[in-house]
């Protein structure tokens, strides 16, 4: 009587062969999912700048209601720019919390005033996910001077 099944030499076989084919594929994966992390977070960015704004055209041009009042960090100008923290657009309601791989982000919103006296939006911060020595494991920009300058919108 004949015994069907495979050899232990034929599993290994196949075992080797799926562990070759692993390798090569897992770094693509993960190269993979760090690029569609970061266009994640330029895009949170780029809705936060959005937010900030609507905030700005809504309370600090022509309110709109008495419900929230123009920042104080805003109608300041502080080395040239005025900027908004994240959390106070959150707190209006016009952004909900952003995210960096499930850990909340704080930031900053810069504006900077054109050739022709309007403030724009310049730049958006965020910091993110601090780990356990109190580093960020994300951030925008390695520009520490707008964390130190703005440091009342950074824990």
């Amino acid at each position: 009587m004949k015994k069907k099944g495979f050899t232990l030499t034929e599993l290994l076989v196949v075992i080797i062969i799926l562990g070759i084919i692993i390798l090569i594929v897992s770094p693509n994966v993960i190269k993979l999912y760090n690029d569609s992390v970061k266009k994640t977070m330029l895009e949170q960015e780029r809705q936060v700048g959005d937010a900030a704004n609507l905030y700005v055209q809504d309370y600090c041009g022509k309110k709109i209601s008495d419900d929230y009042i123009c920042s104080s960090h805003y109608t300041s100008i502080t080395n040239g720019n005025k900027y908004l923290c994240l959390s106070e657009i959150q707190s209006a309601g016009y952004i909900k919390t952003v995210f960096y791989k499930k850990n909340p982000c704080d930031g900053i919103v810069v504006f900077s005033q054109d050739s022709n006296g309007r403030w724009n939006n310049t730049k958006t911060y965020l910091y993110c996910a601090k780990n356990s020595n109190g580093e960020y494991r994300y951030i925008t920009d390695d520009d520490s001077s707008v964390k130190t300058t703005y440091s009342g919108c950074v824990n």
